[in-house]
C-alpha cells in the first residue's frame, strides 16, 4: 500500500473495520470506537483522499471503507490482533495488558515482520478476544503446505523433528527449568516418547514433561 497515512486516520480506520464487524458503521459509533475520537475535519480529509464513503447527515449516517481504507484497515486490525495473540501467548500477559502493546505495535512493525509473527504463532485466525485475524500471504502458503509450520510438542508424532520456536502458558518457575534443560527458542528437538509422559530429545538432553506442558512448547517443525 502506497498511501500514507497519520496515526490518527489509522486510528479511525481501525475503528470503522471493527465497529463493521459488529454492525454498521455509524459517524456516531466510529467517533465512540475510534482512539481519540473521529473528528469532522478528519473524516472530511479521509473522504477526499479516497479512503472513505459517508452516506447521509448527522451522528447517523452511515462510513463505508474505499478499495485503499480498507485494505490499511486491514494491515492495521491484522497487526493490532497478531500482537494481543504475541503478548499473551508467549509472554503469558492477560489481554487487557496486551492492548497497549498492541496499539503501538500496529502502527509501528512493518508488513514483512508482521507475516514473521504470524508464522511463529502459527498462523493464528482468531485474537484472544475471539476476533477473526485477517491472513496474509504467509498464511495462504502454509494452507497449500501439509499442515502448519509450528505446532504444540503435544502434536507431534515420535520421530517428529524441528526446533523449539517458543514455549507459552507457563509459570517462571516452569520456564526457567524448561530454559535450563535446554527447551528454549532455536534449540532442535525430537519427539522419542509420547506415554506415560512425553520425552523429548533436545540435543543430547532427554526431557520429560505432562501433556499440559508439552502443550505449551510450541515447535517449528522440519
Amino acid at each position: 500500500m502506497s498511501l500514507k497515512t497519520t496515526r490518527r486516520v489509522d486510528e479511525v480506520l481501525e475503528a470503522i473495520w471493527a465497529t463493521d464487524e459488529a454492525n454498521e458503521a455509524t459517524v456516531a459509533s466510529v467517533r465512540e470506537a475510534a482512539v481519540g475520537g473521529a473528528s469532522d475535519e478528519v473524516l472530511s480529509t479521509m473522504q477526499s483522499r479516497g479512503l472513505i464513503s459517508v452516506a447521509g447527515a448527522g451522528d447517523s449516517a452511515t462510513i463505508s471503507l474505499s478499495e485503499d481504507g480498507r485494505a490499511i484497515a486491514r494491515r492495521i486490525i491484522r497487526g493490532h490482533r497478531l500482537a494481543e495473540r504475541l503478548v499473551t501467548d508467549v509472554l503469558g500477559a492477560s489481554v487487557e495488558a496486551a492492548e497497549g502493546a498492541a496499539c503501538e505495535f500496529e502502527h509501528t512493525v512493518s508488513p514483512e515482520l508482521t507475516d514473521s509473527i504470524c508464522t511463529l504463532l502459527g498462523h493464528p485466525t482468531v485474537s484472544p478476544r475471539g476476533k477473526p485475524i485477517p491472513d496474509g500471504d504467509c498464511c495462504k502458503s502454509a494452507r497449500s503446505s501439509v499442515g502448519p509450520v509450528v505446532v504444540p510438542a503435544s502434536s507431534l508424532e515420535i520421530g517428529d523433528e524441528g526446533r523449539v520456536a517458543y514455549v507459552a502458558h507457563v509459570t517462571h518457575a516452569i520456564g526457567h527449568q524448561l530454559a535450563s534443560l535446554g527447551v528454549s527458542p532455536g534449540v532442535p528437538v525430537r519427539l522419542h516418547q509420547r506415554w506415560p509422559s512425553f520425552v523429548l530429545m533436545c540435543e543430547e538432553t532427554e526431557v520429560a514433561v505432562e501433556e499440559s506442558i508439552a502443550k505449551c512448547i510450541f515447535v517449528r517443525r522440519g
